[in-house]
């Protein structure tokens, strides 16, 4: 009887739950679109989301999903962005790099007023480096003539690129 008063009980549980999802299943969903699908972003994969050593700054890179190069590309580009970090609170993202010219590979100078990154120009890349007081992007030396992927390296005294 016992038994029986159970089974009854989780029956009448189940047919509830039932019942519940019934109704949450006839309300209207909202359909995901291509053009929803476009505007998602993402990191980039194989990209590093670089700190700042002291803790004031993140530079990540958001992957350029329009791009069709980026659809095979083991590290795919798109475009450096920063953002500052206040008494525990984010500030606003802010890209440093869009439009048609990609950039890859983020990298804080260890006193972390630098930021050094790659940029596509023509068939090659160039070192840029952010200055986070002036705000400015300074191109350094020439374009390499050759895709990289390796993320740039400051030297122990942050004066130079390696």
């Amino acid at each position: 009887m016992a038994c029986t008063k159970s089974l009854l009980a989780v029956l009448q549980a189940a047919a509830g739950v039932l019942a519940l999802e019934a109704g949450v299943a006839a309300q209207q969903v909202p359909v995901f679109g291509p053009e929803q699908m476009l505007e998602v972003r993402s990191f980039s994969g194989g990209q590093p989301i670089a700190v700042s050593p002291d803790g004031r700054w993140v530079a990540y890179v958001v992957t350029d999903v329009a791009d069709e190069r980026n659809i095979l590309e083991m590290r795919p580009t798109g475009y450096v962005h920063v953002q500052p970090f206040e008494q525990g609170r984010a500030g606003r993202p802010r890209a440093l790099t869009d439009g048609p010219i990609h950039s890859a590979f983020p990298v804080w100078s260890p006193d972390s007023r630098r930021l050094a990154f790659l940029r596509e120009e023509g068939e090659g890349e160039r070192l840029v480096v952010w200055d986070v007081a002036t705000a400015r992007l300074a191109p350094l030396g020439s374009v390499l003539p050759v895709k990289c992927y390796l993320a740039p390296q400051w030297d122990r005294s942050g004066q130079r690129l390696v």
